[in-house]
């Protein structure tokens, strides 16, 4: 889970790369690419988050923001920001429902003996 919010981390970052190569290339070939990776990441990041939102509310007791899909929509680094704290969070959420599982688990066996 969370793999489409990385992959358009990575899409912009990919993307900011490539559009500033075009000057030392000569070509504006890897400015027209990286403008179209950066403009997919644009798109993608907010859906990213917004569908892996849903899935957090199904299987976790973490409710995420809608704030992160609104602020995911800002262009640049605010989306790269957006995503990477949201992953952070996410990560925290996760964990928690382990440890918490984890214990309900050593309480249910230590109950049964």
């Amino acid at each position: 889970m969370g793999g489409k919010v990385k992959l358009a981390i990575v899409f912009w970052i990919l993307g900011a790369v490539l559009s500033g190569t075009a000057p030392a290339v000569g070509s504006i070939a890897p400015a027209l690419l990286g403008g179209t990776i950066t403009l997919v990441a644009w798109v993608l990041m907010p859906v990213a988050i917004y569908k892996d939102r849903v899935e957090m509310r199904q299987e976790t007791e973490w409710s995420p923001s809608t704030l992160y899909v609104l602020v995911a929509v800002v262009p640049g680094i605010f989306s790269i920001a957006t995503g990477a704290l949201y992953l952070y969070q996410r990560g925290k959420a996760v964990r928690k429902e382990e440890k918490a599982r984890k214990l309900e688990e050593f309480h249910a066996g230590k109950d049964s003996t």
